[in-house]
């Protein structure tokens, strides 16, 4: 199933980003601290805008089309 909504889109290529980082490679007790630290605050603030995103979702607002005869379908919000 393909979601067409560019807010979703753009919050889901940040989260991927923060989940790129690499682990630290040092044995420094900071480094680690600093990365867990950044991984709790980057799955919050992503879980926190996500559920907004969806909260302010009107279902009139929502069109479902199918794509094509394969049953895929394209969800749009009319208001993007």
């Amino acid at each position: 199933m393909t979601i067409h909504y560019k807010d979703l889109e753009k919050k889901l290529d940040r989260w991927l980003f923060f989940f790129m980082i690499l682990k630290p490679t040092t044995s420094s007790r900071a480094s680690w601290v600093t990365y867990k630290s950044m991984q709790k605050i980057a799955k919050r603030q992503f879980i926190k805008e996500v559920s907004e995103l969806f909260d302010e979702l009107i279902q009139e607002d929502v069109k479902i089309i199918e794509k094509d005869g394969k049953k895929h379908f394209l969800i749009k919000q009319s208001k993007l």
